[in-house]
């Protein structure tokens, strides 16, 4: 955008009247402000934004009445990638000029990104969001000739969860403006689509989406992730997700066109991009490159889990996986490799390593190119254990832990290996279980060795010494069908994973005195609290007070506040685990008896990752389908007096189905 496009009109200044503004400008206050808007104009041209937005500033100062000067200074700030500043000049220009069409579409868009980019701006205050689309709908009404208008309603709308009105926002733009631009008209269309997802019309989005894949233009890797998307999260076990998954990934790598520079081991110039699915090959391929240990030899292909598990409280659910295989999982080393994108994708020698995610690896903001990147040497040898939403419960239990507790295993806790760094995401250092869990005594050696790993979008680390990590395979042969072609399913570990962390709780209990003594049985009931979250009960506060009046003291509930080690001591004395699918019930992990898993599910239900973990652990459970649940996506509906009897009743039945377990065993003991 060039600055003479932003509409403002300096001459209208020197001719302002008391008829038309609120006050003159003078001879002198004019020759100010056309050296003000001159220079601005000088720093905007030479790309020097934010110079032109503090000269546009004094322009707002001296002719607040030209609106013209407002909407210069938000260009100028948004150019500058100022949202604060962005927002400062929005509000001050709506407040002066409330019926400008403009000035409502410029409150909208920008808002709209801060609502959706919460993270990235969480210290700009904004209204609720309920007091912002009215602006959006106005801007829309005001300008009903400007496409842009029209989008930044839909937009806003989709952000902020009212996805029939943004459907039917985007269908407007369809109507009125999708001619003009048919690349538009994909986006649009593809929002639209995913409007239609998050409501949870998931057969809609699909006919909508095969219809932007049909179109040779429409076929590009982040729509067929889109398609992937909307099979995933509604339809369970669904190998067309996988298929559109893969599609995407492979289309997203062959475009990579990084090389690092003359002589770097990233890729040779004109070397063309692969993917590498399984590190075990890669080292009989590359023996210089990759090297691996099988860790579980012993164990591998074992099969797990019971074809009579889950009980359904309710119609059984669909294609519920209930026997697996023992995944291999691997320590594996790099001689020379660089990392990048928001899961620490790595990558060297013109091949990206998928690891244990495989086709799912997330490449969203992975830098294919040497555009604006930033090399960071790490001269040390190191391992990684970033991980895909490591801060999230049930990725740091499943994922993240395990690999952690085996790196310290194998190189960390190794004498000689004190110079060995650890590889951490920096927004997951400052996670509170994370946090708790570093400050352990067990990991007490581990203090000094972080590499804080930031800005993954414009930063490629380099490990030219070495990095280790350890993985799982996503095997090519599925005995039981319940890993093939899973998208979901890549992240579900190995059982081994679950066992390395079960000991490493319990023992970690017992040095501080606080695992069960020999002989006791849990007799808890725990609910996992999903109060305010999606997939979470409106009233939640009600199913609680019913479930104490039911069953007294030994009812508890867990919200996650507690530091990590008192958050596994509470599940440890677990008879019943209840909750809403969601990641807090990987507490379910450190249970120690014949305990139970009474879950209500997703709906559609389509990551069977607790019914998994209860597999692995030896466990059992209970889904309780007869409860209408949520999407992905969504929230549950206010829990009715029926329903929580439905949950006590299972609760119930759970408790006694213990109880008479337990006393058989002791009857053969």
């Amino acid at each position: 955008m060039r600055f003479v496009d932003l509409v403002f009109v300096v001459a209208a200044a020197a001719t302002l009247s008391v008829s038309s503004v609120s006050a003159t400008v003078t001879a002198v206050d004019y020759q100010l402000v056309e050296a003000m808007y001159q220079k601005g104009q000088r720093h905007y041209s030479a790309g020097e934004y934010a110079a032109a937005a503090t000269q546009l500033k004094q322009v707002v100062k001296l002719v607040p009445q030209v609106v013209e000067a407002h909407h210069a200074l938000i260009y100028a700030e948004m150019q500058a990638g100022n949202m604060k500043g962005v927002m400062k000049a929005v509000k001050t220009g709506l407040k002066l000029h409330p019926e400008n069409g403009q000035m409502n579409a410029l409150f909208c868009r920008n808002a709209g990104q801060v609502l959706s980019n919460h993270l990235d701006y969480a210290k700009i205050k904004l209204p609720h969001y309920s007091e912002i689309i009215p602006f959006c709908y106005k801007a829309a009404e005001m300008l009903p000739d400007d496409p842009n208008a029209q989008a930044d309603l839909a937009f806003v709308l989709k952000t902020t969860m009212r996805y029939k009105e943004a459907v039917v926002a985007y269908d407007s733009w369809l109507e009125r403006f999708g001619e003009l631009n048919h690349a538009d008209f994909i986006i649009t269309k593809t929002n639209k689509a995913r409007a239609l997802m998050r409501d949870g019309q998931f057969d809609a989005a699909h006919q909508v989406l095969l219809e932007i894949l049909d179109d040779p233009e429409g076929r590009t890797s982040s729509n067929m992730q889109a398609a992937s998307m909307n099979r995933a999260i509604g339809y369970p076990m669904d190998p067309l997700a996988w298929e559109y998954k893969q599609e995407s990934l492979e289309m997203t790598v062959s475009e990579f066109t990084m090389t690092g520079g003359k002589g770097s081991p990233l890729c040779n110039p004109g070397g063309k991009w692969r993917l590498a699915y399984n590190y075990s090959e890669e080292a009989v391929a590359h023996p210089d490159r990759v090297q691996v240990t099988h860790l579980n030899p012993d164990t591998v292909y074992q099969s797990y889990g019971t074809p009579t598990d889950p009980k359904f409280v309710g119609f059984e659910l669909p294609r519920y996986p209930k026997v697996y295989h023992e995944k291999s999982m691997f320590l594996v080393h790099l001689s020379d490799t660089y990392m990048s994108g928001h899961p620490g994708v790595l990558h060297s020698d013109c091949t990206l390593y998928t690891g244990s995610h495989h086709v799912n690896i997330d490449l969203q903001i992975f830098p294919g190119t040497d555009k604006h990147m930033e090399i960071v040497e790490i001269n040390e040898p190191a391992v990684s254990i970033i991980q895909h939403q490591m801060s999230n419960y049930y990725h740091w239990v499943s994922e993240v832990l395990p690999k952690l507790l085996l790196l310290n295993d194998h190189i960390l806790s190794k004498p000689g290996n004190e110079h060995v760094k650890i590889v951490i995401a920096a927004p997951a250092a400052s996670s509170s279980v994370i946090r708790d869990t570093f400050n352990m005594p067990e990991f007490k050696h581990l203090k000094g060795r972080f590499i804080e790993y930031d800005d993954p979008g414009r930063k490629r680390y380099h490990f030219k010494k070495g990095l280790w990590i350890v993985d799982w395979i996503h095997p090519k042969v599925d005995l039981h069908g319940t890993w093939d072609k899973s998208v979901w399913g890549v992240y579900w570990p190995p059982r081994g994973a679950y066992d390395r962390v079960r000991k490493f709780w319990w023992d970690a209990l017992k040095a501080r005195n606080m695992f069960p003594a020999e002989g006791s049985e849990p007799e808890n009931i725990v609910y996992v609290s999903r109060k305010g979250a999606v997939r979470g009960f409106p009233n939640e506060d009600i199913l609680l007070d019913y479930l104490r009046d039911r069953f007294g003291t030994r009812f508890v509930v867990h919200t996650g506040k507690e530091d990590a080690m008192q958050q596994v001591r509470k599940f440890v004395d677990a008879k019943v685990v209840v909750g809403n699918h969601g990641a807090g019930l990987s507490g379910f992990l450190a249970t120690t008896g014949n305990s139970r898993l009474v879950m209500v599910p997703a709906d559609p239900h389509i990551d069977f990752c607790f019914g998994h973990m209860v597999a692995a652990v030896g466990g059992k459970h209970v889904v309780i389908t007869e409860i209408p649940g949520a999407n992905y996506f969504g929230t549950f509906g206010p829990i009715t007096k029926k329903q929580m009897i439905i949950i006590g009743d299972a609760i119930q039945a759970a408790l006694d189905e213990v109880d008479a377990e337990t006393a058989v065993l002791h009857d053969e003991l």
